[in-house]
């Protein structure tokens, strides 16, 4: 472990992606089966509404920051980037490693995503679900841009957007992460490219066409906040139990009201999720992070990559079954039925295909230890 960050650990790491994960899956989850609050406030006004509905919509504002959390990925990965390079500076073994940890289960979760799509298309080919699919998992052409991710999302991986940024700050890891120095330099014009942005399009992420512009103005600068976060790991603040939650839940709370106010995911909600990520990597219990509870975190990848796509063939039994549309339901608890399922196919996609890879990963590391323990003693 580096001397500038002793105590950050894996466990703290896997614990905050698993989070993550299984948010956004939450949030696409409540937005797939249900018609949302604003719906049920047109359909039955305001005055019709009891405390239980009230209560209810109150509480799921608390699952519409899938974005934010989003940047809580893009915060971690910094943070594990960093640890990467400072462990293993050699840039041809970090990319071997990358390539070996995201591409098979990515690529699988493309043939996943594809092989759905023509499924559906022939039980029912003028089915909804299956026209959107087939406007780009159907095409040869796209599919291939979707390996090298290039446009990858689809109307059945809508989430992939994030990926491409991943990508690219794996591509730059190497030159930007490469020393202490090197981080501060780049952290520095992440920043400047940030104050650019904000003075030319405004708050809102991700406003260009260009992914680079994009990648320039908004991730790196998120990814890098990480990346800082890890080399000067003992100067973020070490709370109290009660002050670290207490901390935590005013800065959620803030990124929701400043979302809400807005309108939309923006500069300033985000920021406000990476303060929470750098604070939790610093305070969070180490019973919570390495306790039966983490376990979740270790396919939080798989999460990730595959939900959406089960989410949609879900909502195409639902109707194809039942003649339900899952946006339309007006029941306020009803998709949680939807999680154990989703999250119980995303396991065992995790087994089949990122295990594997993640099992190749620690045997590499070992013997790489090996190897060097033996130069050392030699």
């Amino acid at each position: 472990m580096s001397r500038h960050a002793e105590s950050v650990t894996t466990e703290t790491l896997d614990f905050l992606r698993g989070v993550a994960a299984v948010y956004v899956l939450v949030n696409h989850t409540r937005g797939a089966f249900f018609k949302g609050g604003k719906a049920v406030f047109r359909e039955a006004g305001s005055s019709a509404l009891s405390f239980f509905d009230y209560f209810s919509l109150s509480i799921l504002q608390g699952t519409s920051l899938g974005t934010e959390f989003v940047i809580l990925f893009f915060c971690v990965s910094g943070i594990a980037m960093a640890h990467s390079m400072a462990s293993a500076p050699d840039p041809l073994l970090f990319y071997r490693k990358r390539m070996i940890r995201i591409w098979p289960p990515f690529i699988a979760a493309v043939a996943f995503a594809v092989a759905l799509c023509y499924g559906m298309g022939l039980l029912r080919p003028d089915n909804v679900f299956s026209a959107t699919c087939a406007e780009k998992l159907c095409s040869a052409n796209e599919i291939v841009k979707m390996v090298f991710y290039i446009n990858p999302s689809s109307s059945l991986t809508p989430q992939f957007w994030s990926l491409p940024y991943e990508v690219l700050f794996y591509i730059f890891c190497p030159i930007i992460l490469f020393s202490e120095g090197s981080m501060r330099l780049a952290f520095a014009c992440s920043v400047g490219f940030a104050l650019v942005g904000l003075a030319r399009y405004g708050v809102a992420i991700n406003p260009s066409g260009s992914i680079f512009i994009n990648f320039l103005i908004n991730e790196l600068f998120w990814f890098l906040c990480g990346a800082i976060g890890f080399y000067h790991y003992a100067k973020i603040p070490r709370l109290s139990p009660i002050a670290f939650w207490t901390s935590s839940a005013c800065l959620i709370v803030s990124a929701w009201s400043i979302k809400y106010v807005i309108g939309y995911s923006n500069f300033f909600s985000n920021f406000a999720m990476i303060c929470f990520t750098l604070l939790a990597v610093r305070n969070l219990p180490a019973e919570l992070t390495r306790g039966k509870l983490r376990s979740f975190g270790a396919f939080s990848y798989s999460i990730y990559v595959f939900h959406y796509a089960i989410l949609v063939v879900i909502s195409f039994a639902l109707f194809e079954v039942f003649h339900v549309r899952g946006y339309e339901i007006s029941s306020y608890w009803a998709w949680i039925v939807f999680l154990v399922p989703t999250l119980t196919i995303c396991w065992l996609l995790y087994l089949l295909v990122e295990k594997p890879c993640n099992d190749y990963l620690r045997r590499l590391r070992a013997a790489g230890r090996a190897a060097t323990q033996q130069i050392s003693e030699a």
